[in-house]
């Protein structure tokens, strides 16, 4: 995979940096019939191939496409991030034999305010969310209308109890919140890791999201 630390670059220095740009990743272990898919948007400082590496390991382990757009630096918040994130996976679907119905939104750090705003912007487009280490976007996930439009559907979140960047006080809150609107959230903590244990502790990480996804389906 090549780099995409250009555009990181470019949108530092306030250059152009939205391409449309992203990660493709069709397991070769598959079943017949269309795959599910997991949209995955990185954090802040651009869009990693390693993300992709991680995820390539579930992808073949579990028969998932994942599609991973970048975003220049990682401002999701920007109205246009969540444009990007749907144009890439719009363009996904004309390339690999993705099941609408099974589509999951994923996102870690920063890339938890794309999955609020995404999740709040076309709900029916997912089937389910999931947060690593995840900033929220607070003024959308504890809002009437997004629990409304997520109560009774499944969320994971994952974090570390000794993360600094993303504290689990603020993890808990959100959480908290989540819940008492209705929507079904799956919370799960790592006590000893920090912000970093998407690579720390990635074998654990992607079987919490396989646990998961088998519970949801059933």
């Amino acid at each position: 995979l090549g780099s995409v630390m250009g555009w990181v670059y470019a949108d530092l220095l306030g250059k152009p940096y939205d391409v449309g740009h992203y990660y493709l990743y069709v397991p070769q272990n598959r079943s017949a019939g269309p795959m599910p898919a997991i949209l995955f948007l990185h954090g802040s400082a651009g869009n990693f191939k390693a993300y992709t590496w991680v995820w390539s390991k579930f992808a073949e382990a579990h028969g998932y496409v994942v599609v991973a757009p970048s975003f220049g630096f990682g401002d999701w918040r920007r109205p246009d991030g969540g444009r990007a994130a749907l144009r890439a996976l719009d363009d996904a679907l004309t390339l690999a034999d993705i099941d609408r119905r099974r589509i999951y939104l994923a996102g870690l750090s920063n890339g938890g305010l794309g999955v609020s705003q995404l999740a709040a912007h076309a709900p029916e487009r997912f089937r389910g969310l999931i947060f690593v280490s995840p900033v929220m976007d607070t003024d959308i996930v504890d809002r009437a209308a997004f629990h409304q439009a997520w109560a009774g559907r499944p969320a994971l979140v994952v974090t570390g109890e000794a993360d600094r960047r993303v504290p689990l006080a603020y993890v808990d809150r959100r959480v908290d919140r989540l819940r008492s609107g209705g929507v079904l959230v799956s919370f799960v903590t790592y006590p000893d890791e920090d912000h970093f244990l998407f690579f720390s502790q990635r074998e654990s990480v992607l079987n919490d999201v396989a646990l998961w996804l088998a519970e949801i389906a059933e």
